[in-house]
Formats: C-alpha cells, sequence, structure tokens
C-alpha cells in the first residue's frame, strides 16, 4: 500500500513540475511579514486573508499552485480558488515542498 502512495505521490509531483515549467502562477498565501523572511524568488504573496480580492485579478484557465507555512493556509487557499472557477490549482502545502519541486522543475526536464 505504501509503495502505490509514494507512486501517486511521484505522478502528482510530476505534474505540478511541469505545470511550474509552463510558466504556473506560484501563491504564497502566508502573511506578507513570513514572506519577507523567507520569501520564495519567482512567487507572488497574496496572504490568505487578501486572496479573495486579489483572485478577480488572475486568470481561471492558469494553473495555480498554492503553500504556505505548515499546509493549512494552503489547503483553504486551494478550496476558496476552486470554488470560484479556478480550473488546475495545486497546494504543495509547505514552502520547503514549494523550494524542492522548484528545484526539480530547473533539471533540466529530470523529475
Amino acid at each position: 500500500m505504501l509503495n502505490i502512495w509514494k507512486h501517486l505521490m511521484r505522478r502528482g509531483n510530476d505534474r505540478i513540475i511541469e505545470f511550474i515549467r509552463q510558466g504556473a502562477l506560484l501563491i504564497d498565501v502566508r502573511t506578507s511579514r513570513e514572506f519577507a523572511v523567507d520569501g520564495i524568488e519567482g512567487t507572488v504573496n497574496y496572504p490568505l486573508d487578501d486572496l479573495f480580492k486579489e483572485m478577480n485579478h488572475l486568470d481561471k484557465n492558469k494553473p495555480v499552485i498554492v503553500f504556505c507555512r505548515s499546509g493549512n493556509r494552503s489547503r483553504h487557499a486551494r478550496f476558496m480558488l476552486e470554488e470560484h472557477g479556478f480550473v488546475h490549482v495545486d497546494d504543495v502545502q509547505t514552502v520547503e515542498k514549494m523550494n524542492e519541486l522548484l528545484t526539480k522543475s530547473n533539471e533540466n526536464g529530470k523529475t
């Protein structure tokens, strides 16, 4: 059962990496203070409390990847975006996971 779970996670990561390579919008939903400390280059900061008003300016057909510190706020952000018609939304949960996937997306097509 664990091998099946690992396989599914790898497939999900591969899809997310491909979205990153295609220019997905990478949204850090932590507070602006948290983002100022260790924000990731190439991402945008729309704190969860501000996401509702910011989403009106975003392309609903462009892949969106959300993340935060622990995964709690990004889970809420994902549901919010999906409820408002965003087609491709992925939640990678943490800053660490986002960094890992960005690194893999820059590895000459290897995952």
